[in-house]
């Protein structure tokens, strides 16, 4: 298609150059079509819209195991998936609704398990995505994270 598109022209009504306009028009559409099915091809893979259900269903196969975490942190760990963005530590706590030492202990579990990240001891947390959440978080894209 782009060497079609650098072609002479097919006629006197065929672009004002030597170049074909026609080419150029159907390497142009041929692009956009490819862009356009590519993005979709992604969306559908990354499904962003349900991410709060499979944030929740990591978190509940976790709690499972008795690992510290609970489904409790649904909210802010969907809130910095949505905004990619940091929250201090108070406001995590505050959107769990679970009381100080609960939420504090959440939090040092979310930090061990790859839940969340931080720079220091008591900064900001940002979302992070530890390698057993992938086959939840992006089920599609890594079914090699299934074996596991």
């Amino acid at each position: 298609m782009l060497k079609a598109a650098d072609a002479h022209r097919r006629g006197d009504l065929d672009g004002r150059g030597n170049l074909t306009e026609a080419g150029l028009i159907d390497w142009i559409n041929y692009t956009l079509d490819t862009c356009i099915d590519q993005v979709r091809f992604m969306s559908k893979l990354l499904d962003v819209g349900s991410m709060r259900e499979r944030i929740q269903a990591a978190l509940i196969f976790e709690e499972a195991k008795k690992t510290g975490l609970r489904k409790e942190a649904v909210l802010p760990l969907h809130y910095l998936f949505s905004t990619n963005s940091e929250l201090g530590r108070a406001a995590f706590k505050q959107m769990t609704g679970l009381g100080e030492r609960v939420a504090t202990d959440l939090i040092s579990s979310l930090l061990r398990n790859g839940y969340l990240a931080t720079d220091s001891a008591y900064g900001a947390l940002r979302f992070a995505i530890p390698r057993t959440a992938l086959r939840f978080y992006f089920p599609d894209l890594w079914p090699e994270a299934e074996a596991d």
